[in-house]
């Protein structure tokens, strides 16, 4: 089973469009498919606090503002995404998993200059993520483990670990945006910070990284209309029904029903955009509501807290998640399958880390589950 999640990691950036297909499809369908493998290999279940995140969110199905039929896909990607926690939480260590992380960014950030051409956007001709904006929020969360493999990794290795870094430095430049810029940023001053503790190193990475952001003619500034749209949509939403929000998957189905229905994006091709409102913070409440992110926040406050701060890895994964939520206040990507892979693997490796005695809450045998 880590075979397949490591080729998993491996593999699923590199997808393109083959005959015609959304590569975003076939992504979700080999994550969702993989995280189910995980859950049914699970020998006993042993609950903690990320539990009771993901049963919240199956609970909101239950009050969901579209038909039943329609939340499957967000149903099942769901539970892929716990199998692929809890399997990584008790099976996945870190000392192998950064060499992993390390080698998908070479060959997809290498594959990704030739899909573009060797030029940067908007000139470029696309990415294998399809969105440059969702590659760029991949690279937020693989580039911290990638500097982690170069600061801890054999002599022989550092001029290539590093060489490696520098060229996803590069892709994300490529890329033009500019809140995983900040993101990214936000990332290594985070690791600065848990690595050395002088807070001078991660000013000092704050300034330099604001300033090319902002300065970099990036391909969408962060405060354009279509965003600060989309925001407006889900402040409704979540004033009309704060507290438990309208159902996991919902801001798709329930956005048109507001003040915004003139927000056509079908003639441009970009109907993608109304599944979520570029920003995780806002979606998330107007979908399970405040109930819903409150319970995410003391998850990520429980795993991050206790997680062991010792190993260059796991604090470059800390880092990482950070940055990817600095990312998601303006970017998407958290939203699809290959980020979320790796932002619900990290939680689980980070909630691995620790003493078991400190994330179970309870273990029952699941014989009958081990396949």
């Amino acid at each position: 089973m880590k075979i397949l999640i490591y080729l998993l990691l491996l593999s699923a950036p590199l997808i393109v469009y083959p005959f015609s297909i959304d590569s975003f499809q076939i992504k979700t369908l080999l994550i969702t498919m993989t995280g189910l493998l995980c859950l049914g290999k699970i020998r006993s279940f042993k609950p903690d606090i990320a539990c009771l995140y993901f049963g919240w969110c199956l609970l909101s199905f239950l009050w969901c503002g579209y038909p039943l039929g329609h939340p499957a896909i967000e149903l099942l990607q769901l539970i892929a995404y716990f199998g692929i926690y809890i399997w990584a939480r008790d099976n996945i260590k870190s000392e192998n998993i950064g060499k992993v992380i390390l080698l998908a960014a070479a060959i997809t950030a290498g594959y990704n200059f030739y899909l573009m051409g060797f030029k940067p956007i908007p000139t470029a001709q696309g990415t294998s993520f399809v969105n440059p904006n969702i590659y760029a929020g991949w690279l937020v969360l693989v580039l911290p483990v990638v500097l982690a493999e170069a600061l801890s990794g054999k002599l022989k290795y550092k001029i290539v670990n590093w060489l490696i870094f520098g060229f996803g430095l590069v892709a994300l430049y490529f890329t033009g945006c500019r809140s995983a810029m900040l993101g990214l940023v936000a990332a290594l001053a985070a690791f600065s910070a848990f690595k050395w503790g002088k807070k001078g190193v991660a000013i000092v990475v704050v300034i330099i990284g604001l300033f090319g952001a902002i300065w970099h003619p990036g391909n969408i500034a962060l405060l354009d209309p279509i965003r600060t749209r989309f925001w407006n949509g889900a402040l409704d939403l979540i004033q009309s029904q704060p507290w438990t929000g309208y159902g996991i998957g919902s801001f798709r189905v329930m956005y048109p029903r507001f003040k915004y229905q003139s927000v056509n994006f079908e003639d441009s091709g970009n109907t993608h955009l109304l599944g979520n409102s570029h920003n995780w913070s806002f979606q998330m409440i107007s979908e399970i509501g405040i109930i819903g992110l409150g319970i995410f926040l003391l998850m990520l406050w429980r795993i991050l807290k206790r997680a062991d701060d010792q190993d260059l890895v796991l604090i470059a994964m800390i880092a990482a998640v950070f940055g990817s939520l600095i990312d998601g206040f303006y970017n998407v990507a958290l939203q699809y399958s290959v980020c979320g892979l790796m932002f619900w693997l990290y939680l689980g490796i980070l909630s691995g880390s620790g003493k078991e005695e400190e994330h179970a809450l309870w273990r029952y045998d699941l014989p009958f589950l081990d396949w």
